[in-house]
């Protein structure tokens, strides 16, 4: 018996997003594709190769798929595939497979559509060259046919990459009239050598917590970056590994992973130094690459201990960047992929939950490859950045832990974002205007909860986790999903009665934590989850005239609970202690089907 766990989402406007300003871009409402999430299904690959799974979901959905991202984590293998027609892809049209370390599918989450069988197009590969001009000359230009499906008609279409030489990465989508449906800045804003260590003077993680005060009305504490006797005394000293070059007799900024160089303006040499110490006053150029260093190469340990391989190329980063723009930015227009941070106001990089924001946009992409789209989904990936950057603070200091970018922002020079959901907001949440920024604070006041509850390597190691199933268009249900199902898999469950209220109290996920069976004709159905997640009795409705053998297995296979039914069938919660259980219901011909059960 088969079953199944269906959400339905309506695609989000694709709208650009940076740190602190958004974008305003002319961006076509598309329509909504058919999307569901399946969480269990009888069939499984033949095994984890690619083209094994790629036959697998072709003959699954009867669709013609062509790969795009695969990646596998410590505990599961990812895989995304678009639908195409004639070859071509079909615009926000994927399907992405989730498989446990065993090969058995663990998820599939479908947002393609059906195509007529009569369908005809005709494709085109160019336009009108003044349609892509910009506020900077052109770098580059890649262009690609597409299949775009709008207000209920398949049409054909041209999707446009363009590199300006501002930076700005912008993906364009016209139809074969020229006009344009998509615009998109695909920039993520805030707005013979050897490894060795050496010491390096930072902010740990930022002044404002080291000192445990906030900015009052009135207060700079900035002065311009002038090296301000007050802060001096916050810097921190620790120690960290670089590389010493033995060809200019020199310590450098850069690892396998990391490299602090110039690409922005303004334009000075990067810092190196003759001994293994790196100290300057916030006033020099070289404290913001220090700083930067630091905490981006803190977080790449952070996530090696925690058994990921992500952002597994060296990014190259410019601590000083963006012309004096306050703002700061991921950008995979290059390769590799680049990080900038601003100097308006504040320096970015000065502030550690800058970095990590930042940083943690180069995971979630290393992770799920290009699927940030939707306004929803690329309010996640905002979240996500936000709430890295409160996990670390916290970790150091919990002083005011919700106020993210606390040195470089609540105060004269930008409000910041917050962490611990002010308004007690609670899910569903409208995204008027395409603001992707007006919901973070809801995710990560629920993911922090969770922090508190259960510590910060299990959390993290969760959320990380969860970044290889974003897919786009996804939902705030969807990543909380997400969530649970890496627990599942990292800790069988164990976390999952805590991690599922928080995100129920917050209207994220359902009070009944597993979904209800129905058969067309209702003949067996389980009622009251809900109510056995809180003590009280779930039912089971026989109408069948059949005997049922019912069980209930903790995650280690002991069964806790056993019975045979010819009617119906009541169990109590109160009777089993907090944590996760399997229910299992087997007919006379050996039928089964089988539900996740948790115990609040």
């Amino acid at each position: 018996m088969k079953f199944y766990l269906s959400l339905f989402i309506l695609i989000q406007t694709l709208l650009s997003y940076s740190q602190k300003h958004s974008l305003t871009e002319e961006v076509n409402q598309i329509s909504a594709l058919r999307k569901s999430s399946i969480y269990s299904y009888n069939k499984n690959p033949q095994s984890t190769n690619l083209q094994d799974v790629k036959f697998f979901a072709e003959r699954a959905f009867n669709l013609e798929l062509k790969p795009v991202f695969n990646k596998s984590s410590p505990v599961a293998h990812y895989f995304l595939f678009q639908q195409t027609f004639q070859e071509r892809p079909i615009y926000s049209a994927e399907i992405k497979i989730t498989l446990g370390a065993n090969g058995v599918v663990k998820r599939i989450d479908n947002s393609t559509v059906d195509i007529p069988q009569n369908l005809k197009l005709s494709f085109f590969s160019e336009i009108e060259p003044n349609l892509l001009k910009g506020n900077s000359p052109i770098n580059s230009i890649d262009k690609e046919e597409i299949v775009i499906y709008k207000d209920d008609i398949f049409k054909p279409a041209l999707k446009v990459i363009v590199k300006y030489k501002n930076y700005d990465h912008i993906k364009y989508v016209f139809d074969n009239l020229g006009n344009q449906l998509v615009k998109q800045n695909l920039n993520v804003h805030l707005q013979a050598e050897k490894d060795t260590l050496a010491n390096m003077v930072i902010f740990q993680p930022d002044p404002m917590t080291k000192a445990n005060i906030v900015w009052a009305n009135g207060d700079d504490y900035d002065i311009n970056d002038m090296n301000e006797v007050f802060l001096n005394p916050l810097r921190d000293t620790a120690l960290i590994n670089l590389i010493y070059d033995t060809n200019t007799n020199e310590f450098i900024l850069e690892n396998d992973r990391c490299k602090i160089t110039e690409f922005s303006a303004p334009i000075q040499p990067v810092v190196t130094s003759s001994i293994p110490f790196f100290e300057y006053s916030r006033s020099h150029f070289g404290f913001e690459e220090v700083n930067a260093y630091f905490h981006i190469t803190n977080t790449q340990n952070h996530l090696a201990n925690m058994g990921f391989n992500l952002v597994d190329y060296k990014i190259e980063v410019d601590a000083n960047a963006l012309n004096g723009q306050d703002n700061s930015m991921f950008s995979f227009a290059t390769n590799p992929p680049r990080l900038f941070f601003g100097e308006g106001g504040v320096d970015d990089a000065e502030d550690a939950d800058v970095v990590i924001h930042e940083y943690y946009h180069a995971v979630s992409h290393s992770a799920n490859g290009g699927t940030n789209s939707g306004t929803e989904r690329r309010c996640l990936d905002e979240a996500i950045g936000d709430y890295f950057g409160c996990s670390y603070s916290y970790e150091i200091d919990p002083y005011k832990w919700e106020n993210v970018f606390t040195w470089d922002g609540h105060n004269q020079y930008w409000s910041g974002r917050r962490g611990d959901n002010p308004t007690n907001k609670t899910y569903p949440v409208s995204f008027s205007g395409g603001n992707i920024y007006s919901h973070t604070d809801l995710w990560v006041c629920a993911l922090m909860e969770i922090y508190i509850s259960v510590g910060r390597f299990d959390t993290d190691q969760l959320v990380t986790e969860s970044l290889y199933g974003y897919f786009s268009n996804m939902t705030f249900t969807d990543a909380a999903l997400l969530v649970v199902q890496a627990d599942s898999a990292y800790n069988g469950g164990v976390n999952v009665p805590v991690i599922w209220k928080t995100f129920y109290d917050k209207g994220i996920l359902p009070s009944n934590p597993v979904s209800i069976y129905e058969n067309s004709d209702l003949s067996l159905m389980v009622l009251g989850t809900q109510s056995f997640a809180n003590g009280r009795e779930l039912t089971i409705v026989n109408k069948r005239s059949e005997k049922l053998n019912i069980k209930i297995l903790d995650l280690n296979g002991k069964i806790i609970f056993a019975q045979e039914a010819l009617l119906d069938i009541k169990i109590s919660g109160a009777e089993f202690d907090s944590g996760v259980y399997l229910l299992v219901i087997e007919n006379e011909k050996g039928d089964t089907q089988t539900e996740k059960l948790i115990k609040f």
